[in-house]
């Protein structure tokens, strides 16, 4: 199997337009927060696919953190 592959072009038939936010943990005093860190837009045929996409294109990012983590994945609206 070769996996999840991604779209050749953006809009391509079938995708969807997703935006993946990666989020960090911080320790405070005597608790954790919450940060985002980063967003990512992927072309993918659902969110699953777009969650595992976006790990790919993440790791190119600069600053990129192991410790980051998704946090939402949610499908844009198609514009009218």
């Amino acid at each position: 199997s070769l996996g999840v592959l991604k779209p050749l072009t953006p809009r391509a038939p079938g995708t969807h337009r997703y935006r993946v936010v990666y989020a960090v943990w911080e320790q405070g005093d005597d608790f954790f927060e919450r940060r985002d860190v980063h967003e990512l837009e992927v072309w993918a045929a659902d969110a699953q696919d777009a969650r595992r996409l976006s790990h790919a294109e993440i790791q190119d990012v600069p600053g990129y953190q192991p410790a980051w983590r998704v946090r939402h994945v949610v499908r844009v609206p198609d514009k009218a």
